[in-house]
């Protein structure tokens, strides 16, 4: 299972939606889904997969924390993280004076 995790608010939402429905159907252009740039049968890269990439040229220069191999949507997890989240936060911004 991937699980994005995020330390800010900018972020966070693009953490909920990840971990709601999963790397594979919600990317957010942060992660690489195996099965669209690698094929596990052959052991090679999907051909014209990283054409136009900028920053990768085959699935082995992909850094292992983009790689989307296991996706699975978890969103129970992604509710209480957000919400812990907001509570966290709003408990740590009250306290500071």
């Amino acid at each position: 299972m991937e699980c994005c995790i995020c330390n800010n608010c900018a972020s966070r939402g693009l953490c909920r939606y990840i971990n709601y429905f999963g790397c594979e159907k919600f990317s957010s252009g942060i992660y690489y889904v195996e099965s669209k740039y690698y094929n596990r049968e052959t052991g090679e890269d999907v051909p014209g997969a990283f054409d136009g990439d900028h920053f990768y040229h085959t699935w082995s220069d992909v850094p292992a924390h983009f790689r989307c191999r296991h996706p699975e949507a978890s969103p129970i997890s992604a509710v209480l993280y957000s919400i812990s989240f907001v509570l966290i936060c709003t408990f740590g911004a009250f306290s500071v004076r």
